[in-house]
């Protein structure tokens, strides 16, 4: 399992601060297929758009879902919580609803959907996190989100 981070910087990061650093706006890339939100600012990143077929969005906010820079992607799955999953749409894009808990198959991972706790301008959006599994491997989305519910009581982190 090789996880890129294309960007780690936050909707408050404009481009190069004063010594020219760039974090550029939250992404993370798995093994150059499977690609965890998306902006323009990361697009450069991304060796080979080409070989993307699955791209997840944790939620709504600009600085992890950029539309038009999703459709340069086209075509491929896309995923978001079934809250705001009907806001995606453009050619080539097949927008797949998801729900907590309930485990999907893309790129060779098994990503199940957990909730995070985050507020956006949709009243009722439902933010998220990934637990990714592959090849007997697991990466936890975070120590705070498996103990955000007790449904997911049997995850275990860190194997």
């Amino acid at each position: 399992m090789k996880l890129t981070f294309l960007g780690t910087g936050a909707a408050d990061w404009n481009g190069p601060d004063e010594r020219g650093e760039y974090r550029r706006l939250t992404s993370t890339l798995l093994d150059g297929a499977l690609l965890i939100d998306v902006t323009r600012t990361v697009l450069d990143e991304i060796a080979d758009p080409a070989a993307i077929t699955d791209v997840f969005f944790t939620h709504s906010h600009g600085d992890h879902f950029d539309p038009e820079a999703l459709k340069t992607l086209a075509p491929c799955r896309v995923y978001a919580h079934e809250s705001w999953a009907e806001a995606i749409e453009g050619d080539g894009l097949t927008v797949i609803p998801l729900r907590v808990g309930q485990p999907v198959e893309a790129a060779g991972f098994t990503v199940t959907p957990m909730p995070s706790n985050h507020s956006t301008q949709r009243a009722n959006e439902t933010t998220l996190h990934y637990l990714l599994e592959k090849d007997g491997k697991r990466t936890p989305p975070s120590a705070t989100a498996t103990r955000a519910t007790s449904a997911f009581s049997s995850i275990t982190p860190w194997t």
